[in-house]
């Protein structure tokens, strides 16, 4: 998923930018479809792809500080 998220330090919400002009239309096309708010769809598109990505990138953020380690 692309984009600019940012955490307030004033509260516990999270700010999204689309990375495109095209995502920003796919997202708010996907929610008038499901009758929903374009925040309702970045939540549930950053849940999954949380669910299928958050082991895989650790492991691979894991595995490219172990490489930069052992090259200095």
């Amino acid at each position: 998923m692309g984009g600019v998220v940012m955490v307030s330090t004033d509260s516990e919400r999270i700010y999204f930018r689309a990375a495109s002009q095209k995502q920003y239309e796919a997202i708010h096309h996907l929610a008038k479809a499901f009758n929903c708010s374009a925040s309702q769809i970045c939540r549930i598109a950053m849940d999954e792809w949380l669910r299928e990505n958050f082991i895989k990138q650790l492991e691979f953020a894991q595995a490219v500080s172990e490489i930069n380690d052992s090259t200095i």
